[in-house]
C-alpha cells in the first residue's frame, strides 16, 4: 500500500502541467513536460527513483521479518507454556494416579 502511494504521488509529480491540468495541448508545455521525464529518467532523477524504490522494497522487508519473527516467537512461547503445563500439571497427575 505505502509503494503504490509512493509510486502514485511520483507519476502526480511527473505527470503535472505547470499550470495544473494534466491533459495539455500545449506545445510549451507539452516541452517542459518532455525535459522533466528526461531529467527524472537519466542521471540523478533515477537515481532518486531508484533509491525511493529500495528504501520501499526493504521496509516492506522488514515488515515482513518483523511479523515473521512475531510469529515465530508467540509460536515458541506457545510451546513453551504447553511443555510447562505438562510438566507441572498433567504429568504429575498422571503419576499419581498409575498404581505403583
Amino acid at each position: 500500500m505505502l509503494a503504490s502511494a509512493a509510486g502514485a504521488a511520483i507519476l502526480a509529480l511527473l505527470m503535472r502541467n505547470p499550470d495544473g491540468s494534466i491533459i495539455t495541448k500545449n506545445p510549451d508545455v507539452l516541452r517542459q513536460r518532455r525535459l522533466r521525464n528526461r531529467r527524472w529518467a537519466s542521471g540523478a532523477g533515477f537515481g532518486i527513483l531508484l533509491a525511493i524504490g529500495l528504501l520501499l522494497g526493504a521496509a516492506r522487508g522488514m515488515v515482513a521479518s518483523v511479523l515473521f519473527g512475531a510469529l515465530a516467537g508467540s509460536g515458541a512461547v506457545l510451546f513453551m507454556l504447553a511443555l510447562l503445563a505438562y510438566f507441572k500439571v498433567a504429568r504429575p497427575q498422571l503419576s499419581s494416579r498409575s498404581p505403583g
